[in-house]
C-alpha cells in the first residue's frame, strides 16, 4: 500500500490555474543512466588520470569530499577537450521510450520547463511540441516569457558542449551580470510558482540558483517548492520542501498532484446559457486564429484506434458526451456550407483534436483523463485569442472535443460504446 504524500494546496491550485514552471536538476535523469554533478566531475578525472596520474589526488579529494567541487574544477579546466567530449559522449540519448516515463510525468504538471541538465531526455519526452530553448540562443531566448509551452535549457546543452556552464566563472558571468537568459529567467519565475526537483543540496550550483531567486522573491510570500528526499533544512525562506520518503516516491507525488489539478480544472457540470449565434461565431473565431491545419501531424491511428478501443469511460462521461450532441447540428451546418468556411479549412477542428489527443493518448488510462486534458491542452494553445469569458470558452472547446469524437475517424461512436466496460 503506497504512501499518503502531503501536497500543499497553495501547490495544488497553482499546477490548475497553469501557474507553475518546473526546474529539473540533474538528479532526475540519474535514474535513467545519465550521471548527475558528482558523478560528472569523477568521470572527467577518471578520463584525466588514465594520461596524467598528476589528478589522482583530486580524484581522492572528490571522492572525500575535501575539496570543493568548483575548486576542483578550476584546477582540471585546462583539460578543455576531455571535458567538453566527455560531456557530449556522456549525456547524449542512450534510453529507450521506457526510460521517459518520470519525464512525461512532469510535462503533465506543466509544459514550462526549465533545466540545468545537459541531456536530451526533456526533449525526447515532449516530442516536436516544445521548444527547446538554450541560453545561448538569444533570439528564442527574448521570446520565452511570451510563451506557455517550452524546455529553457539555462546551462547548456550537450550538442553545444563548448558552452556549458560547468566552472565558478561561468556561473558567475550567468548570475551576476545582466545578459537575456537571465532576464527571462527572472521574468518566468516572477511570473510563476517554481518547484524544484532533481537537486541536492550539496550541488555547488544550486547555491547560485537559489540565492538568485531568494534576491528576486525578497519581499514576496510566494513559495516556490522543492520535491526532495532528505531532511537538509534550507536556508532560503521562499522555498518550502515537500518530503517524500524515498525519491521512488515521484512518480506517485507527480501522479496525484496531477490528478488533484485535474479535479481543480474540471468546470463542474453546470448548465451554461448558450447563444447558438455565439456559439456560430466562436467556430468561426476558431477557424480563424488557426490558418491552416497541422501538417506535421504524425497519428499513429492503429495505436490510437487500440488505445481508443481499451479505454474505460464511466456513465457520467457519455452521459456529459450524450448531452452535447444537441449542438452538434450547429457545426455540422457551419462544415457543411461553403458560406462560414472555405473547404480547405473545414477539418481544422478534428486536426487540433486529433493532435492533442495523439500527444497526451499514451499519458492517461481512463476516458475522463484523456477528455479533460484534450480540453485542456486546447484551451491553454486558444485563451486570450479568443473574445469569450473563461466557462464559456471551456464549454465550447468540451462541445468540440465531444464533436470530434462522434465524427472523426479515429473516434466514432462504435468505438464509444466498445470501450464502456
Amino acid at each position: 500500500m503506497s504512501n499518503t504524500i502531503f501536497i500543499p494546496k497553495n501547490l495544488i491550485d497553482k499546477v490548475s490555474e497553469n501557474k507553475v514552471v518546473i526546474f529539473v536538476g540533474s538528479g532526475f535523469s540519474k535514474v535513467c543512466g545519465y550521471p548527475d554533478w558528482h558523478g560528472l566531475v569523477s568521470i572527467f578525472l577518471e578520463k584525466m588520470i588514465e594520461d596524467d596520474p598528476k589528478y589522482k589526488p583530486f580524484l581522492e579529494l572528490h571522492k572525500t569530499s575535501t575539496m570543493d567541487i568548483l575548486d576542483i574544477l578550476n584546477q582540471i579546466k585546462e583539460e578543455k577537450k576531455i571535458i567538453r567530449d566527455t560531456i557530449y559522449n556522456q549525456f547524449k540519448f542512450i534510453g529507450d521510450n521506457e526510460d521517459l516515463e518520470n519525464h512525461r510525468l512532469l510535462l503533465k504538471i506543466s509544459k514550462k520547463i526549465i533545466t540545468t541538465n545537459y541531456d536530451p531526455l526533456l526533449e525526447r519526452a515532449a516530442g516536436p511540441t516544445l521548444q527547446k530553448v538554450v541560453y545561448t540562443n538569444k533570439h528564442l531566448v527574448a521570446k520565452l516569457s511570451n510563451s506557455d509551452s517550452f524546455i529553457f535549457k539555462l546551462h547548456g546543452d550537450y550538442e553545444e558542449a563548448d558552452s556549458c556552464v560547468l566552472l565558478r566563472e561561468d556561473y558567475e558571468k550567468l548570475y551576476s551580470i545582466e545578459n537575456s537568459a537571465l532576464e527571462q529567467f527572472k521574468n518566468i519565475i516572477t511570473n510563476n510558482v517554481v518547484v524544484f526537483i532533481g537537486f541536492s543540496m550539496s550541488d555547488p550550483y544550486v547555491k547560485f540558483v537559489f540565492d538568485y531567486i531568494n534576491k528576486i522573491y525578497e519581499g514576496y510570500e510566494e513559495k516556490n517548492y522543492l520535491i526532495t528526499a532528505s531532511n537538509d533544512a534550507i536556508s532560503h525562506s521562499n522555498i518550502q520542501k515537500v518530503v517524500l520518503n524515498s525519491y521512488d516516491e515521484i512518480p506517485q507525488f507527480l501522479n496525484e498532484l496531477y490528478d488533484l489539478a485535474l479535479k481543480k480544472k474540471t468546470i463542474p457540470n453546470i448548465d451554461v446559457e448558450m447563444d447558438e449565434d455565439e456559439f456560430k461565431d466562436f467556430i468561426l473565431d476558431f477557424h480563424r486564429k488557426k490558418n491552416k491545419i497541422n501538417e506535421s501531424l504524425m497519428i499513429n491511428e492503429v495505436e490510437i484506434e487500440e488505445k481508443y478501443l481499451k479505454m474505460k469511460c464511466s456513465p457520467t462521461l457519455i452521459k456529459e458526451i450524450d448531452n452535447y450532441t444537441s449542438y452538434f447540428p450547429c457545426i455540422d451546418e457551419i462544415m457543411m456550407s461553403p458560406t462560414y468556411i472555405d473547404f480547405d479549412k473545414k477539418f481544422i477542428i478534428t486536426s487540433v483534436v486529433s493532435s492533442k489527443y495523439n500527444y497526451i493518448h499514451h499519458l492517461f488510462g481512463t476516458g475522463e483523463m484523456i477528455f479533460e486534458e484534450t480540453v485542456n491542452q486546447i484551451y491553454s494553445e486558444y485563451k486570450g485569442h479568443l473574445k469569450i469569458n473563461e466557462i464559456k470558452l471551456k464549454y465550447y472547446i468540451r462541445i468540440l472535443v465531444a464533436w470530434t469524437i462522434f465524427n472523426c475517424d479515429i473516434f466514432n461512436e462504435d468505438k464509444r460504446e466498445k470501450a464502456v466496460l
